[in-house]
């Protein structure tokens, strides 16, 4: 087990766990298997290791290829479910056998019988033998002699962790045995289990992380969730493959999104430190742990109580001075916002196939081939200078451009493509460099309730703005604003929590209350979003509604200044002004304490202190 020194927001420190490498058995992580640790065989059956089958390791795959190697799963080739009849997933840790008729269940009918305390088979009807009974043991081997790949890896795990009722011994060379046996019949199970041996030290083989990262693949291949999360952790780690947070934050991502818990507790702990361009975002390690912590993973449960204790000792005491009774309250319309709700189920990246955020902030549009790619990827793409479309290779136009302008036009009205309409909008809101749109509030608006009516969280965050106003051909209606910025909130988009916070601190037709100013403020800071973090520090530096804090100013300042916020800066650099001129008046004040205790010193200096203390006063 290794830990993270994690440095959060406010400039405390955490120690986090963090998931490590390990020979997982047939019921870790998310794999449900239907069954135990089966009775040894006879000796004199054991297998012989043999040499593990030839596999192919190509050249660096990215992510998605390797989850996607053989395109989407054929279920019309496989296995159906012996009781309702669906098709099984590639993935062996999705299908569970009964020994007794070598039938094959899928998750939803597993789920159902283990709660059936009937030993009765659900499928042959026969009488169920127990894992620790002899009959067990027999069966099983009869399957082996079928040629069953889930009975050749459930037979492994025997000799991994014994039997009471056979008195087995560890015998690694006869388990690798049977994992190479079952990986050869494309068992994900053995696949992922057998890479372990290659892995850890002192397994009976020579560690061999490339041999191991070839196994991943070929259970990755086929969905295998632990597969997939071991590949992120060799990425994260650079065992055996090039070092690449980014392919470690997508391995973890892809998991995660079945709420594999080592997935979630690892992809959660990189939104705690920012790494691998992903936000710092406290609400998001949250909503991830809590999923590890409910699937009880030890660790995941261990961050999250450190995370919650933490998270509540920085709460501050607000003192509410001008609070109007009534009105609309926020927090509590957006804080039961699942987490598995902000991502999208169908639309993804064009680029690393992840599933794209509801959000329509974190992605930006390809105008040339009417594509969109995710805020990681374009951060990327303009961190490489790329001058072209990552899915047509057609080169990048300039938005200030007339060409880009009727490409975009063409999309919003003869194709109704929502992101070409909400950015019409703006283009009729501030007008086009090209000057051949000129600045029109009745046709931005327009432009603003189509994209909105389809969703897009950014066009809300505009048209509330018109309702705010009240200038722009509309009269103004903070109920109307708060709606859209409530909506567009419960999407993910932070732009509208920090904007309601801003309603609530001037009580802008809602409650007036610093409290849910400053508890929708943080929940934007946390996000990392500029302006509630530049606002939050405002707070704490006046010291009017809480306790006067400097250093959380500081702090706060500084991951803004660090984002290019001009006011961040321009108020650190005041503040530095103001701790010098702190340190030198208390300089300046003990020169004079000691000029009136008539200590010795410098005359010339205890002068200059004693003026300079006199023109602070």
């Amino acid at each position: 087990m290794s830990r993270y020194l994690v440095i959060l927001a406010t400039g405390e420190k955490i120690a986090l766990k963090h998931e490590s490498l390990s020979v997982p058995k047939s019921s870790e992580a998310t794999k449900p298997q239907a069954t135990e640790a089966p009775a040894v065989v006879n000796p004199a059956t054991k297998p012989q290791a043999t040499e593990a089958p030839a596999v192919v390791n190509p050249a660096a795959p990215t992510p998605t290829e390797v989850v996607q190697a053989k395109g989407p799963p054929d279920y019309s080739t496989r296995a159906k479910c012996c009781l309702c009849k669906s098709p099984l997933r590639l993935d062996n840790d999705f299908q569970h056998p009964l020994v007794c008729c070598a039938s094959l269940m899928c998750n939803s009918c597993f789920n159902k019988d283990v709660q059936n305390p009937d030993m009765a088979c659900p499928s042959c009807k026969g009488t169920r033998p127990t894992t620790s009974s002899k009959e067990y043991v027999e069966l099983m081997l009869k399957r082996v002699d079928e040629g069953h790949g889930w009975a050749l890896a459930i037979m492994s795990d025997v000799y991994i962790h014994g039997h009471a009722g056979y008195k087995a011994t560890r015998d690694l060379n006869v388990s690798r045995g049977y994992l190479e046996r079952a990986a050869a019949l494309g068992n994900t199970t053995a696949s992922c289990n057998l890479a372990q041996f290659y892995l850890r030290p002192n397994m009976g083989v020579a560690r061999d992380p490339k041999k191991a990262y070839a196994l991943l693949q070929a259970a990755a291949a086929k969905g295998n969730l632990n597969a997939i999360f071991y590949m992120g952790q060799m990425h994260e780690k650079g065992d055996g493959v090039k070092q690449s947070w980014t392919d470690a934050k997508d391995f973890y991502m892809i998991a995660a999104k079945e709420q594999h818990p080592p997935a979630c507790l690892s992809l959660g702990l990189l939104f705690v430190q920012g790494k691998a361009g992903l936000p710092k975002d406290l609400q998001a390690a949250k909503e991830l742990w809590t999923v590890a912590a409910k699937a009880g993973l030890k660790d995941a449960i261990e961050n999250l109580q450190k995370l919650n204790q933490m998270m509540g000792q920085n709460k501050v005491q607000v003192r509410e001075t001008t609070t109007t009774t009534g009105g609309i309250t926020s927090v509590d319309k957006i804080v039961g916002v699942k987490g598995e709700d902000l991502i999208s189920k169908v639309d993804a990246c064009i680029n690393c196939k992840n599933l794209l955020a509801v959000d329509s902030a974190q992605s930006q549009p390809n105008a040339c081939c009417n594509t969109i790619c995710c805020l990681a990827c374009c951060m990327q793409f303009a961190k490489e200078k790329r001058d072209k479309c990552c899915h047509c290779q057609a080169s990048t136009q300039n938005k200030g451009s007339a060409e880009y302008l009727q490409v975009v036009q063409q999309r919003a009205d003869d194709e109704n493509v929502v992101w070409a309409i909400a950015a019409m909008a703006e283009v009729h809101m501030f007008g086009h460099p090209s000057k051949l749109i000129e600045k029109d509030n009745d046709k931005a608006r327009n432009y603003l309730e189509r994209a909105v009516e389809a969703g897009h969280t950014v066009s809300m965050v505009n048209l509330a703005a018109f309702y705010m106003d009240g200038s722009k051909g509309v009269e103004r209606d903070y109920a109307k604003a708060h709606g859209l910025y409530v909506k567009a909130a419960c999407l993910g988009n932070i732009s509208a929590v920090y904007n309601m916070g801003q309603m609530h601190e001037r009580g802008d037709g809602v409650q007036q209350s610093w409290k849910e100013t400053i508890t929708l403020f943080n929940m934007a800071a946390a996000r990392g979003y500029p302006p509630a973090q530049f606002a939050l520090g405002l707070i704490f530096a006046k010291g009017e509604v809480v306790a006067q804090n400097f250093t959380m100013s500081k702090q706060l300042w500084t991951h803004a200044a660090q984002q290019g916020f001009p006011a961040a800066i321009q108020a650190l650099e005041q503040l530095v002004n103001v701790e010098a001129a702190a340190q030198r008046v208390e300089a300046a004040k003990k020169a004079k304490a000691d000029v009136m205790n008539n200590v010795g010193g410098n005359d010339t200096e205890l002068s200059a202190a004693m003026e300079e203390l006199e023109t602070m006063d």
